[in-house]
């Protein structure tokens, strides 16, 4: 998985800590859900920026019609 440079080393602290502040019988419990934590949180992060950059690009008059006053 190719993900920004900032994020690997995030993923690691954030699943290590998680990981530490749980009993070691509840440790692959607590890293799956800090995992999915963290996909979670890329993937919402990626849309929004996708769908920022996105509304940037649509033309005046589509805009307009979106609104009702065409």
């Amino acid at each position: 998985m190719v993900t920004y440079p900032g994020v690997a080393p995030s993923i690691a602290l954030t699943t290590d800590l998680v990981v530490s502040s749980v009993p070691p019988e509840k440790a692959g419990g607590a890293s799956g859900l800090a995992t999915k934590a963290n996909d979670l949180g890329i993937s919402l992060g990626g849309a929004v920026i996708i769908s920022a950059t996105q509304l940037r690009h649509i033309p005046p008059s589509s805009k307009a019609q979106q609104n009702g006053k065409e």
